[in-house]
């Protein structure tokens, strides 16, 4: 085993761990979906763009090079939509303006606001790839159709409603359609928003070619596949990740176990979260992975009946497993929430108080033993053995990974846990 011995002060919370992600496609069966690859995309990002509160956006795909997401930080009370490029990168075009933004088609995307009545209408116009507004549609009313839809430019024409409305197009399907949906008013427009066709009436609307195309989803998803999916099953949407701008397939590499470095680097308190920062370098030109174990040591201050040593460091808290992966010549940085994190030469702050952080009166000092896994048997070994050491029976354990941290144990502060767990690691131990 590698290993690191860590010395800090103690602070306590409780707390829990915190563990959601769409390009489109229809399945044989006629149900749309995700695409494959836009699944691999966000399950290989997903735990870096969601701690940076950007989320998977339903169904929406990588179009035009940009993948349309939600933003949770910009309004803390509804996420806003905005863009990814394909390496992850945030592409602001919202700039807090919109409510709703589409995917991009044809190199322009539209833009909406929640209206008056709740729906997501009131269309404020296209933007381009810089966010600028190139065309002002506030001028049009909207569509609803199992949720908010939009229009976009098809050939360089777009299909748009030619009043402050909303028109429900399901309401379009009925055989007794109305007076008044008989004699809605519809325009095709081109990209100057110039008038190219005046259409008048629903079943004209729903004759029309644009129909089915130009009105779509804000994920890009067109009317046609949602009103009829089974006539597009097996079949994937046009806006899948370019294979031009796609990352460039990576040749085959050797997969080793363990030949990386951890190393901790503290704890830390960030917006009130408590986290142990492990740093793991590979320096081969292969993928290496492998595991490290964390074991949490305390001191007290008094006898309580709960512990039974005020001179010797006792086993406290949870035994944890963290799982790595580092890609050849890199460097991967593991964050993994603690319900006990050492002071790192900070004050609290108010709002750290506030939030539950304090001082344990109980505790005097603490270390820690971060332990690596050479081989994967050894790490199988180690597993079997820590479970082992779980005191606290009312508390199951499901030894599931969450973000590639597994709970093993909870022992009591005890001189024979403390002998037990002694056994695989007195070599560091008896540095303390």
């Amino acid at each position: 085993m590698k290993k690191l011995v860590g010395f800090m002060l103690v602070l306590t919370i409780c707390m829990g761990f915190v563990a959601s992600v769409s390009a489109y496609q229809v399945t044989k069966s006629g149900i749309i979906s995700i695409d494959d690859d836009t699944w691999q995309w966000w399950t290989q990002r997903y735990d870096d763009l969601s701690a940076r509160g950007i989320y998977q956006n339903s169904m929406a795909s990588f179009s035009e090079g940009l993948l349309r997401i939600f933003h949770a930080s910009e309004i803390p009370s509804q996420p806003n939509d905005n863009y990814l490029d394909l390496n992850g990168n945030l592409v602001d075009l919202n700039r807090g303006r919109f409510v709703w933004m589409s995917t991009f088609h044809e190199e322009m995307a539209s833009t909406s606001m929640t209206n008056e009545n709740g729906y997501g209408g009131s269309s404020c116009g296209f933007i381009n790839k810089n966010g600028d507004m190139v065309l002002d549609t506030k001028q049009y009313g909207s569509f609803e159709f199992d949720g908010p839809m939009t229009s976009r430019f098809v050939d360089g024409k777009a299909l748009m409603y030619d009043a402050d409305a909303v028109t429900w197009i399901s309401d379009l399907f009925d055989n007794d359609m109305t007076q008044w949906e008989s004699k809605q008013e519809y325009v095709v427009i081109d990209t100057k928003g110039n008038e190219l066709e005046r259409i008048v009436g629903g079943e004209a609307l729903m004759a029309h070619p644009l129909f089915e195309t130009s009105l779509a989803n804000y994920d890009g998803v067109p009317l046609g596949v949602l009103i009829n999916p089974e006539a597009y099953a097996g079949t994937t949407g046009e806006t899948t990740v370019p294979e031009e701008v796609a990352p460039p397939t990576k040749p085959d590499v050797k997969t080793t176990y363990g030949q990386s470095t951890a190393i901790s680097k503290g704890y830390t308190i960030e917006n009130n979260i408590g986290y142990l920062v492990v740093e793991v370098t590979n320096p081969t030109p292969n993928k290496d992975v492998g595991d490290v174990f964390y074991i949490y040591y305390a001191k007290y201050k008094g006898d309580n009946g709960i512990w039974d040593s005020t001179t010797e460091f006792l086993p406290s808290n949870l035994i944890q497993q963290l799982h790595y992966e580092v890609e050849p010549n890199s460097v991967t940085t593991l964050r993994i929430p603690m319900n006990q994190v050492g002071e790192t030469d900070q004050e609290l702050t108010q709002e750290n108080i506030e939030a539950g952080w304090s001082n344990n009166e109980y505790i005097s000092a603490s270390r820690f033993v971060l332990a690596q896994a050479e081989t994967a048997a050894e790490s199988e070994e180690l597993v079997t053995f820590l479970k082992r050491a779980h005191d606290y029976g009312e508390m199951q354990l499901s030894y599931e990974a969450v973000n590639g941290v597994t709970i093993l144990a909870n022992p009591m502060p005890r001189l024979h846990r403390a002998a037990y767990l002694n056994e695989k690691f007195s070599y560091f131990t008896n540095q303390f």
